[in-house]
């Protein structure tokens, strides 16, 4: 086993090692931005599937109509994973625990 305390020179030990302040408002403001880029692509593809859908000349109406429902769920999926982020980083910061 090897043993680290003795070997760092200096006044800290490794287990002391400083960090920054963590910038919350930085964090949140990405997953702000993610929200959306979110947001952005689903009204795209949402609206490309769509016409798709209903477009009688479209051969595969049916395809279109279950992707369209399935990025909707997707993209649900990833609007609340983003939010419960945004509400860890809220809970951080108020408890200032990191």
């Amino acid at each position: 086993m090897i043993r680290l305390v003795g070997l760092v020179t200096g006044k800290k030990k490794i287990h002391e090692a400083e960090y920054m302040e963590f910038d919350y408002k930085y964090y949140k403001g990405q997953i702000e931005a993610a929200q959306e880029a979110l947001m952005a692509v689903e009204e795209e593809l949402i609206r490309e599937l769509n016409g798709r859908a209903e477009d009688p000349t479209f051969m595969n109406q049916t395809a279109a109509q279950q992707a369209e429902n399935q990025a909707r769920r997707y993209i649900t999926g990833a609007e609340k994973q983003l939010e419960g982020l945004a509400k860890m980083l809220d809970r951080l910061e108020s408890r200032g625990d990191i």
